[in-house]
């Protein structure tokens, strides 16, 4: 999955919580949504960096 999915996702999980009636369901998608778009700058980051820079090994 890419970074425009999970910004979509995101506004989409928010948008849901808005026409939810149950106050519990949505906190809930809200929280998620805002966690999901949240991430999005960190995954574009992370794919700019590498998805697994190799370290350099510590000299003891």
């Amino acid at each position: 999955m890419h970074w425009p999915a999970f910004a979509l996702a995101g506004v989409a999980l928010v948008m849901s919580s808005m026409v939810v009636e149950n106050r519990l369901i949505s906190n809930v998608l809200r929280a998620a949504g805002y966690a999901v778009a949240w991430s999005t700058p960190e995954i574009i980051k992370q794919r700019e960096k590498g998805w697994y820079p190799r370290r350099e090994k510590r000299e003891r």
